[in-house]
């Protein structure tokens, strides 16, 4: 009896066991599933709890840096009418002081709501250039602004009926989530807004 008794006892336990490892499971995937729990296209201040997208390929590079565009990268979040990318609305190319931009994110405002888009870049470059630029019809002025990880990079309100383009340097170094965002008002509703040639600079570190 004594036997039995223990083999019982073994089973139960296992049973249990398994029992528990079960619910800990289904907990998990209800957590990760609620508002502040696993989403692979939602940035997270846990990145133990985040699955970052892969990082593009370059599109060049030379001795020292390599070179990668915005527009290579898929948004963790966006809020924009209408993007294109590397083309404008119609389908046509996006010149920027009289040249073709090489790459470009293209949108037509949404008004007085933002205009935001938000990417992943994995706290591994050290700049960010781009042109941003608004078309010679534009009669309002329009409000630009640069994050990063939540900490305000930018801020402009020169783009309008008297300056249509802004160029864009900033240090990126240590940013993870880096956000575009523009804004107008009720008069903006369809300007189309590009940010031209939005270039991330990585340095080499394989010499």
């Amino acid at each position: 009896m004594s036997g039995r008794s223990t083999r019982r006892r073994v089973a139960f336990a296992v049973a249990l066991l398994f029992a528990c490892v079960g619910l800990r499971t289904a907990w998990a995937q209800f957590n990760m599933s609620g508002p502040d729990g696993y989403d692979p296209f939602t940035y997270s201040k846990r990145p133990a709890r985040w699955k970052a997208p892969p990082v593009p390929k370059p599109f060049a590079e030379d001795a020292s840096n390599r070179y990668y565009t915005l527009t290579d990268f898929k948004p963790n979040s966006k809020n924009l009418k209408k993007v294109t990318m590397n083309c404008d609305q119609r389908g046509l190319p996006i010149i920027v002081d009289g040249k073709p931009a090489r790459f470009a994110l293209c949108y037509l405002s949404r008004g007085d709501l933002e205009n935001f888009a938000e990417f992943w870049v994995a706290a591994r470059f050290k700049t960010f250039d781009c042109t941003l630029m608004v078309p010679r019809n534009c009669t309002q002025k329009i409000w630009y602004y640069v994050y990063g990880d939540d900490k305000k990079l930018l801020q402009g309100d020169d783009l309008g009926p008297d300056r249509q383009t802004a160029h864009i340097t900033l240090n990126v170094e240590g940013v993870r989530q880096l956000v575009i965002k523009t804004s107008g008002n009720l008069k903006t509703e369809n300007l189309r807004i590009v940010w031209a040639d939005p270039i991330l600079t990585e340095a080499r570190d394989d010499e």
